[in-house]
């Protein structure tokens, strides 16, 4: 990733840019605002209280309000089983990937989800992660997971 790109969670002001991009990317048949208005309708659920649901974003480093790529996570409760028995464990559903029409093509889906990766691994402390997406691209780039 170039120096001038920076990835974290999102602000609430890079949310909103996050959340528009999601809203021209998925929206239809839904307007923006009503997009929007699901959005911000869904974020006070119970899933989504205590970080459940989480935006990521990649941005430029100068113009923190410029997107180039996005994500949501959901995190889920895991009931993990093996030989000696079993376990709880957090799990992360990682939906809405988006990469800005401006810069597709040019490894930032990539780039978001090999970050998004490493925060799995390390503070996210996932036992597992699932990504959902009806863009075959972006399964694409999931599926190479492994390289990182």
């Amino acid at each position: 990733m170039s120096s001038s790109v920076n990835f974290g969670e999102a602000t609430e002001h890079q949310r909103l840019a996050c959340d528009k991009l999601a809203a021209a990317a998925f929206g239809e048949p839904l307007s923006e605002t009503d997009f929007l208005e699901r959005e911000e309708f869904m974020s006070r659920q119970a899933l989504a209280k205590d970080d459940g649901v989480r935006t990521w974003c990649l941005y430029r480093n100068d113009d923190q309000s410029q997107m180039l790529a996005t994500c949501k996570t959901v995190k889920r409760q895991l009931l993990v089983t093996n030989v000696d028995g079993f376990h709880r464990g957090k799990g992360y559903c990682i939906a809405s990937v988006v990469t800005h029409p401006d810069y597709r093509g040019q490894g930032y889906a990539s780039a978001l989800l090999h970050n998004l990766a490493q925060w799995l691994d390390g503070p996210g402390d996932a036992l597992a992660s699932m990504l959902y997406s009806n863009k075959e691209v972006v399964s694409d780039c999931y599926s190479n997971y492994d390289e990182y």
